[in-house]
């Protein structure tokens, strides 16, 4: 194989993943912290690779519910982690003026099973359990559709502060 050849399959492959796309729904929070008097006015920052997104603001709740979709491009299926971060909402700048939100808590979450897929083609998903080293709340599963769509239904347990989760639903093509 001349390096020509090699050249147009690492091309190749560079454009699959490029194409690539996970779309990632942020259904809901729950037992968020307060970080007003009695409440919260919390919204959601999604990153993945140089890519963000932020939902709207729901005001005045601790249990939030969202329903926002946003779709972020895969540029790398070997190292594909979606970050979290939740913020209160905050309608006066602070004192400082350096950060007028206030943290709510992070969490992450591992998209390689999810981008690359079932290795055991016996299996129709795949069990992500909890541990120490990931953010679910509860297990997540891995699921492929007759459709040709992965799913990922995953419940995370924000670090760093006291309390909340937030429900995420993932999706991408087989």
């Amino acid at each position: 194989m001349g390096i020509h050849t090699c050249l147009l399959q690492f091309e190749s492959q560079k454009r699959e993943e490029m194409s690539k796309r996970v779309k990632v729904k942020v259904v809901k929070g729950a037992d968020l912290v307060v970080r007003d008097r009695r409440s919260s006015d919390p919204y959601v920052v999604l990153t993945l690779g140089n890519n963000k997104a932020k939902t709207r603001v729901v005001w005045q709740n601790l249990n939030p519910v969202w329903n926002e979709e946003f779709v972020f491009p895969i540029t790398d299926t070997n190292r594909c982690f979606l970050k979290i971060k939740v913020w209160d909402k905050d309608k006066f700048l602070s004192i400082d003026h350096l950060d007028p939100d206030d943290y709510m808590g992070e969490a992450e979450v591992d998209l390689n099973q999810l981008v690359n897929g079932v290795s055991d083609v016996k299996k129709d998903k795949i069990v992500l359990p909890t541990s120490k080293s990931n953010c679910f709340f509860r297990d997540s599963y891995v699921t492929e559709s007759a459709d040709g769509k992965r799913v990922q239904e995953a419940c995370l347990k924000l670090r760093k502060v006291d309390s909340g989760v937030v429900d995420l639903q993932i999706e991408c093509p087989a």
